[in-house]
C-alpha cells in the first residue's frame, strides 16, 4: 500500500469518524484529535486515517441501492454501515461491489464486525485492489 499502512476492523472506526466530521467541516488537530479519542489511536494511526481520506471524495447520499437479495446477505445495522462508508467516499465502489460479491459467497448473514473486516481487507491495498485477495469461506465439500 502507498501511504497507509494494513488497516484493521478498529482503523475503519477511526475512519468513520474522521469522515463524519470531515463531511461536517471541522478543523481537525491531530494533537487534539489523539487526547480527545482518549488514548485509542496513536498520531501515526490518526494521520495515517487523515492521509487516506485526503485521497477520497464523499459522494453526499449513496447512489448504490442493494437488491432485496443483496439486503438479505446483510444485518440491517451492517448495510447501513456499508453504505455510510460508501457515502462518506471511504470505500471506492469496486470495492463496495467486491464487498458484496464475498457477503454473496458466505452463507451467513454479514455483521457489523464482518464489514469492518471486509472493508479493512479492501483498504489495505486501495491501488491495487483484487477480490481474490478477499477470504472465502466454503463448506468443505466445495473446497478442492
Amino acid at each position: 500500500m502507498s501511504n497507509v499502512p494494513t488497516a484493521d476492523a478498529k482503523f475503519v472506526d477511526l475512519l468513520l469518524y474522521l469522515a463524519e466530521l470531515m463531511r461536517q467541516d471541522v478543523k481537525i488537530d491531530p494533537h487534539r484529535l489523539e487526547r480527545s479519542l482518549g488514548g485509542r489511536y496513536s498520531k501515526s494511526q490518526i494521520k495515517d486515517a487523515l492521509t487516506l481520506l485526503k485521497l477520497k471524495r464523499p459522494r453526499g447520499e449513496p447512489v448504490r441501492i442493494f437488491s432485496e437479495s443483496e439486503l438479505a446477505m446483510f444485518d440491517p445495522d451492517a448495510a447501513r454501515l456499508l453504505l455510510k462508508l460508501y457515502s462518506l467516499g471511504v470505500v471506492e465502489e469496486h470495492q463496495l461491489e467486491a464487498i458484496i460479491m464475498q457477503a454473496d459467497i458466505d452463507e451467513e448473514i454479514l455483521t457489523v464486525d464482518d464489514v469492518k473486516t471486509f472493508v479493512a481487507i479492501v483498504l489495505s491495498d486501495p491501488v491495487e485492489f483484487n477480490p481474490e485477495t478477499l477470504p472465502v469461506f466454503q463448506d468443505e465439500e466445495f473446497e478442492n
